[in-house]
């Protein structure tokens, strides 16, 4: 059995499955050739780069599709807002509720700055289109 040491991993196990790339732990010898490696060798940083972009692509989503789904979001939310459909309902009580306390729960924080970041993209994404 092995003892779990909290530094005794890689991202690159987690994010990426570049075995290529790998060095192991503390070879920085191994570490200076791979980026020699890839500084001097065009074909394996080409061939890395493509690999990284089809793995993004196939693991993580297609940007594209993201943007789009966002923006289908809020014209939504604006076409709702605009023809009044706002949703009246316990949601909005407990909204409030959060609102009146001096100290908002971290996750509620933290979705509140996420949104105000989308509305501001949504607002330039808005800009440009009309």
């Amino acid at each position: 059995m092995r003892i779990f040491d909290q530094v005794n991993w890689s991202p690159a196990d987690d994010l990426f499955d570049i075995r290529d790339m790998v060095v192991p732990r503390g070879d920085y010898a191994a570490m200076k050739r791979m980026a020699s490696r890839m500084i001097d060798d065009v074909e394996f940083r080409n061939r890395i780069a493509a690999y990284c972009h089809e793995y993004i692509h196939r693991t993580r989503g297609n940007p594209e599709r993201a943007v789009h789904q966002f923006e289908d979001i809020i014209a939504r939310v604006l076409k709702e807002a605009a023809d009044g459909d706002v949703a009246k309902d316990e949601l909005e009580a407990e909204v409030r509720d959060l609102a009146g306390r001096r100290n908002v729960p971290v996750s509620v924080g933290r979705a509140a700055r996420w949104l105000k970041r989308a509305m501001r993209y949504g607002e330039r994404v808005l800009d440009r289109v009309t």
